[in-house]
């Protein structure tokens, strides 16, 4: 009797173990299903440069590009680890401006996308975190943009919603100056401003305020020279380097403003360059 039952209970747990084997069989065979999502269906990258956008959808996915000469597209599989994002859109462009469309299409499940890309002029963002200054505030980003008018957008944040909104336009230049034997960099800023040096939206000309960037960091230099194809002549800007530190320090001359501030990895707004 007691040989039987100890049968019976091998038998059990034979086939038991035999289920759960069936089991973690199929959940290995089973598929993870997708819905072909993408955040946004446009984007903007740099003359020189590229992005990325994230994607959603299985590995059996296709990309087009309807204007090869102009950017290249090529997806990149578990860009996000701890996403449901589970793959990334690698843009990169050819050195050219215009627009394109990207064409995604999943296998799977059929499904289609569009993302129209826009390439446009290189341009240099810096962020304020300190200043005294009565209109470059600390809650103000300013971008340089590599055009021939060399123009200047001047974001301000609204701490209402968090973004930043276009608060004004000017342009800049770029100079080197000898004093005491040393050349002494200097950014030149010229918007509509009051008598107090503040953004004012009346109908005056616009000021040139000059700063001196001595006291900036090294790398800064060299991150102009690739950005915005100033050439520094007497000074020796270092290669670019992604760890390097990008604090830009400016004077205004005639004044006792200072600000600091950081070249960072901020985007202009969409729509806002040609």
């Amino acid at each position: 009797m007691k040989t039987k039952e100890l049968f019976g209970m091998l038998l059990v747990a034979f086939l038991a173990a035999m289920g759960l084997a069936a089991c973690s069989d199929d959940e290995k065979n089973e598929k993870v299903s997708f819905r072909l999502e993408l955040p946004t269906t446009s984007y903007e990258i740099m003359q020189d440069g590229g992005g990325t956008v994230g994607l959603t959808a299985h590995e059996n996915t296709t990309i087009e590009v309807d204007d090869p000469e102009l950017i290249q597209a090529k997806f990149n599989w578990g860009y996000y680890t701890d996403s449901p994002i589970n793959a990334a859109i690698i843009l990169t462009s050819k050195g050219k401006k215009g627009q394109t469309s990207v064409f995604i299409t999943d296998h799977e499940n059929g499904e289609t996308a569009t993302l129209s890309v826009k390439v446009v002029d290189n341009y240099l963002p810096i962020s304020i975190d300190e200043s005294s200054h009565p209109a470059l505030t600390g809650d103000i980003s300013f971008y340089l943009v590599r055009n021939e008018q060399r123009d200047c957008y001047f974001f301000m944040l609204n701490h209402m919603t968090h973004q930043d909104v276009l608060g004004c336009r000017g342009t800049y230049d770029f100079s080197l100056e000898e004093e005491d034997g040393n050349l002494v960099p200097y950014l030149t800023l010229t918007y509509v401003s009051d008598a107090e040096g503040r953004f004012t939206v009346a109908s005056i000309p616009p000021t040139a305020h000059k700063f001196s960037l001595a006291g900036s960091s090294s790398a800064v230099y060299g991150l102009i020279y690739q950005r915005l194809g100033i050439d520094w002549e007497g000074i020796k800007p270092e290669a670019r380097d992604y760890m390097a530190n990008m604090t830009v320090i400016m004077k205004e001359v005639g004044t006792e403003y200072e600000i600091r501030g950081e070249i960072d990895n901020s985007m202009i707004q969409q729509g806002v360059l040609e």
